[in-house]
């Protein structure tokens, strides 16, 4: 899986080296995860030796490294799963036996790192794969409706923004964006 730039950040495959950082990041910053849902170092080493075997077999796909460049610092992760397309229900889609979401981009950045913008280059910059490099036909990105956060970067990306109606997901939110170019031939 090759590394993507931007101008401040460098999107890179994780490394087991990475682990201290991203478990400081994803699972012991209660502004990040709530404490119920957090991991213990363990759980996250297992998490993250999934991440680095999936890069193989599915290409393009899972958890990447967000860095910021000047620094060299890991600030968080981002990437694109398909595992959680289960977990979406979209009213628009209810009455159609086939609703099937291709895949989901999400996004973890250390709450020190909020409000520069950075979960918004990092997901965008993942959108652009997904789209030209992965030819996804559209994505989505689920939160909860009170992650202020979130959904701005969600319509900072142009998503459009729906209730979830997955009765794990009450109260949740998806931001769906669909591939501009979905259905058109490639030259």
């Amino acid at each position: 899986m090759k590394s993507i730039e931007t101008d401040r950040l460098l999107i890179r495959p994780f490394t087991i080296d990475d682990l201290d950082d991203l478990h400081a990041i994803v699972d012991l910053d209660p502004k990040v995860q709530l404490a119920e849902h957090s991991s213990s170092l363990r759980e996250r080493e297992e998490h993250l030796r999934y991440y680095i075997g999936g890069y193989r077999l599915n290409p393009g796909f899972g958890f990447r490294a967000v860095v910021l460049k000047e620094t060299g610092r890991l600030i968080g992760r981002v990437g694109v799963s398909t595992y959680l397309a289960s977990f979406i229900a979209l009213e628009a889609e209810q009455d159609d036996p086939f609703n099937a979401l291709e895949a989901e981009i999400a996004w973890d950045l250390s709450s020190e790192h909020w409000g520069h913008g950075y979960a918004t280059e990092a997901a965008r910059a993942m959108v652009r794969v997904a789209f030209e490099e992965m030819r996804l036909n559209r994505i989505v990105s689920v939160t909860d409706a009170d992650n202020h956060r979130s959904v701005s970067v969600m319509r900072k990306l142009g998503m459009r923004i729906e209730k979830n109606l997955h009765p794990s997901w009450l109260g949740g939110v998806a931001g769906v964006l669909n591939n501009p170019r979905a259905g058109q031939r490639v030259k």
